[in-house]
């Protein structure tokens, strides 16, 4: 298996595990970069939202918080 292909099992589980009961989510798309990976989600209800892990040099996932997220319009 890939470290990426890792990260996002890790980052599944994490969704799966913040969310509980609450609505479910699914990863729309991941991005990231050397040290920290970023998650975005999609809810049942159509919301979303950016939650923020730092990755190590092995793949694993550690301190995963949501990220405020501002969209502007234009």
């Amino acid at each position: 298996m890939t470290t990426r292909f890792l990260g996002l099992c890790v980052a599944g589980g994490v969704l799966l595990l913040a969310s509980g009961c609450a609505n479910p989510k699914y990863i729309a798309a991941t991005t990231g970069a050397p040290g920290q990976l970023k998650i975005v989600y999609v809810d049942a209800e159509g919301g979303t939202g950016v939650i923020k892990c730092d990755r190590a040099e092995d793949g694993k996932l550690s301190n995963c918080r949501p990220m405020k997220v501002a969209l502007k319009g234009e």
